[in-house]
């Protein structure tokens, strides 16, 4: 297995991070040229159109250069791509056992993989222990949940946690997301926190101990339903998510500043209460003109506006894809999944979600190092 890794490991492509970095150096640059011209033009009125002309040619530069990048970006992530395939086609050549087909020699790849260890597998126990409670509570209050993205992909391709993975995603409609929050508003074990990210141009939902102390959560992504499963509508859903980021990144606005400044702030506090009035006008909007509806009256559901986008998710819309939901083994308990998981694992991660991933690591939520005593206290005192 080690020679098996270090001929994976010493084909992994470059990642991409250094040319988003150089471009948004230069995104910075430009941003603070045009404040040094606003701020020209406001001071010097006799040297207007001298100041605009020659800051104008600057920032029209840099903007030429930040184009430029992502338009090499583009072609060397195609180049990376290309070679990506031809060396895992060979890889998997070299380990499929004769008669073995190349799907069942990657099924059994994977599932040989080890299993974390250390900090990150006391933080998936944890988070084991946190999965296990949050299904047991939705259950009892008949509450609809599903895994998404990396877990469920775990859950088909590695029974359990993908072994670099370090948070788990489940999804919910909206409606039971707040019942379930009602539900945890005097719970002595968990709870359910909601915070407003200016990053992410979202809403982060999580499921949590109640201890704050312990920094391990479950994220929960609301999904909406619509009048009709059509590109329309998703189309429709997405403009309404563009006017929201419009909104929440107006620096001229005071609050904006405040709300960008903070990074995230929770749904409570004085900033969170004025940030959740501007999310809110734009889910009325999205009832008013009819893109989302009662779940009775529903023909589709979408991810929503206000969560953190994982793809282009325009062909995720259709009930059927998600309803009825089935369970599936994750870490040896079974919990439910999407109806045609498959099919949504191919949209998310595309054809072959059975291989090794291409360009960037793997994101890391927070450095779980510094907390690895914590974590393995808590590991002895709440999994069995």
């Amino acid at each position: 297995m080690r020679r098996v890794w270090e001929y994976i490991y010493w084909r992994l492509p470059v990642g991409k991070r250094q040319f988003f970095d150089k471009a948004n150096d230069l995104v910075k640059k430009a941003d603070s040229l045009r404040q040094i011209l606003e701020s020209g033009i406001k001071n010097s009125y006799n040297h207007q159109n001298e100041l605009y002309n020659q800051m104008s040619g600057k920032i029209d530069g840099l903007s030429n250069e930040v184009r430029h990048l992502h338009e090499e970006n583009a072609r060397l992530e195609r180049i990376i791509t290309h070679y990506h395939k031809q060396d895992m086609q060979m890889f998997w050549e070299e380990y499929r056992k004769d008669g073995e087909s190349t799907a069942d020699a990657q099924k059994r790849f994977f599932l040989a993989l080890p299993k974390a260890k250390g900090v990150s597998r006391n933080l998936q126990l944890l988070e084991k222990d946190l999965l296990r409670a949050f299904a047991r509570i939705c259950e009892e209050n008949q509450l609809s949940y599903w895994l998404y993205a990396g877990t469920l992909l775990g859950a088909v391709r590695h029974k359990g946690f993908i072994p670099w993975d370090d948070d788990v995603d489940t999804c919910m409609a909206r409606e039971d997301i707040e019942k379930l929050r009602e539900i945890l508003k005097d719970h002595q074990e968990y709870r359910l926190t909601v915070r407003y990210d200016a990053g992410g141009f979202c809403k982060q939902i999580r499921f949590t101990y109640k201890d704050t102390t312990i920094p391990v959560f479950i994220d929960i992504f609301p999904f909406d339903w619509i009048s009709e499963a059509s590109y329309e509508k998703w189309e429709e859903n997405q403009k309404i998510r563009k006017e929201l980021k419009t909104e929440i990144t107006d620096e001229g606005n005071p609050l904006i500043q405040e709300f960008r400044r903070a990074g995230c702030v929770d749904d409570d506090s004085a900033i969170g209460i004025q940030i959740a009035e501007i999310f809110n006008k734009y889910y009325k909007k999205l009832y008013d003109k009819n893109i989302i509806c009662a779940k009775e009256d529903a023909k589709g559901c979408l991810y929503s506006f206000d969560s953190w986008s994982y793809c282009n998710d325009n062909n995720l819309i259709s009930k059927e894809i998600f309803y009825p939901l089935q369970k599936i083994e994750f870490e040896g308990d079974e919990y439910y999944v999407p109806n045609k998981y498959i099919y949504v694992l191919k949209e998310v991660y595309g054809e072959d979600f059975y291989t090794f991933p291409c360009g960037e690591p793997h994101f890391i939520h927070a450095d779980w190092k510094k907390n690895e005593k914590l974590l393995e206290e808590e590991v002895k005192k709440r999994v069995k």
